[in-house]
C-alpha cells in the first residue's frame, strides 16, 4: 500500500514538473541606430550652446577685470577699478578661486584706502 502511494505520488510531481512552460516573451526590437544617434547629436549641440554661452560670458567679465586692472595700474576710473576688484573674487569669472579671492580682497582694501581714493580723484 506504500508503494502505490509513493508511485502515485511520483506520477503527479513528475506530472507537475513536465508540465508546459508559460511561453517566453519576445525579445524587444533592436534600436533605432538613426534615432539614437539623432538624440545624440541634439544632445551634444545642447552642451555646445551652453559651452559658448559660458565662454562669451567669462571673455566679457575677463576683459572687463583687465580693463579694470588696467585702470587701477594708472589711477583712472575709480568705479571700473573696484568692480574688477569684486569681479575679481566670484569664483566663475577667475581662473582659479584660490587666486581670485586674495587678489581680490588686495585690491579692495588697497582702493579703500584714503590716499588711494584721493589719488582717483585727482587730488
Amino acid at each position: 500500500m506504500q508503494a502505490e502511494q509513493r508511485q502515485t505520488a511520483e506520477q503527479s510531481a513528475g506530472e507537475q514538473g513536465n508540465a508546459e512552460m508559460p511561453p517566453m516573451p519576445p525579445p524587444p526590437p533592436a534600436p533605432d541606430i538613426k534615432s539614437i544617434m539623432q538624440m545624440q547629436t541634439t544632445l551634444f549641440q545642447g552642451f555646445a550652446a551652453v559651452g559658448i554661452t559660458f565662454s562669451v560670458i567669462g571673455l566679457v567679465v575677463n576683459s572687463l577685470n583687465i580693463y579694470g586692472g588696467i585702470s587701477m595700474m594708472n589711477v583712472q576710473r575709480y568705479g571700473l577699478a573696484m568692480t574688477a576688484a569684486i569681479l575679481t573674487m566670484l569664483p566663475i569669472t577667475s581662473p582659479c578661486c584660490l587666486i581670485g579671492l586674495p587678489a581680490g580682497i588686495w585690491a579692495i582694501v588697497t582702493l579703500t584706502r584714503p590716499g588711494v581714493s584721493d589719488a582717483f580723484r585727482g587730488r
